[in-house]
C-alpha cells in the first residue's frame, strides 16, 4: 500500500527539453486505482545553526498547482530521467495500465536557490488506510541530485521514502495548520 516518490533536481540542462527544476515520480500501488488521494507538497528552506528549516516563502502554496499539471507516465519510464521533456509530458496521453500495475504521476516543479527540500504528505480515502493521528505518508526529498528518505523496497523498483514518521523531530509541514495547507487531489486511474 505504499507509495515511493523519486526525484530528480535539474539544475542546468544544454538539450534545452528541460528547464530547471525538480522532476518528481510518485509511484502508487494498484491499491489505489480508482480512488482520490490528497497530495500535501510543501518547499522548505532549510535552516542554520540558529535557525530552523522553513517552509519556503518564494512560490509558497502554489506547488499543489504543479502537481495538477502532472501526467500518468508507463512504469517502464520509472528509471528515465534524460529523456523527460517540459513540452511534452503535460500532452501526451496518460499511461494505460492494467489492474495489477503501479501507477506513475509525473511532475516538474521549478526550482531555485532556497529551495532546499520538498516535504509531501500523502493521504489515501480514509475507507482505504487511515492513522488515528490523521497523518499520511510523508516524504522529505532533498533536491540535490536524485535523493530522499529511507530506502523502502516494493515490487517494481528500489525507492527511498519516509513512512509515517513516529519520532519525536518534526518535520515543517507539522508547522502549517491543515487549513492553511496547499492540496491537491489525485483521482488515481
Amino acid at each position: 500500500m505504499r507509495p515511493t516518490i523519486l526525484a530528480q533536481t535539474i539544475k542546468d540542462d544544454t538539450s534545452g527539453r528541460n528547464s530547471r527544476g525538480v522532476w518528481i515520480k510518485l509511484v502508487l500501488p494498484p491499491d489505489v486505482a480508482g480512488n482520490d488521494i490528497s497530495i500535501h507538497p510543501v518547499m522548505v528552506t532549510e535552516g542554520g545553526w540558529l535557525t530552523e528549516d522553513r517552509e519556503t516563502s518564494y512560490r509558497s502554496g502554489m506547488y499543489s498547482s504543479y502537481f495538477a499539471q502532472g501526467n500518468w507516465v508507463a512504469l517502464d519510464q520509472v528509471a528515465e530521467w534524460i529523456t523527460l521533456d517540459i513540452r511534452r509530458y503535460r500532452h501526451q496521453p496518460p499511461a494505460q495500465y492494467q489492474a495489477n500495475d503501479w501507477r506513475v504521476w509525473l511532475v516538474h516543479v521549478p526550482h531555485s536557490k532556497g529551495m532546499d527540500k520538498m516535504e509531501v504528505e500523502i493521504h489515501y480515502p480514509p475507507s482505504m488506510l487511515q492513522r488515528p493521528d490523521g497523518k499520511g505518508y510523508r516524504f522529505s526529498i532533498d533536491l540535490r541530485g536524485m535523493q530522499a528518505g529511507i530506502l523502502h523496497d516494493n515490487p517494481y523498483i528500489h525507492g527511498q521514502v519516509t513512512e509515517p514518521n513516529d519520532k519525536v523531530e518534526r518535520l515543517v509541514i507539522d508547522k502549517i495548520p491543515a487549513r492553511s495547507r496547499s492540496v491537491f487531489t489525485l483521482g488515481v486511474i
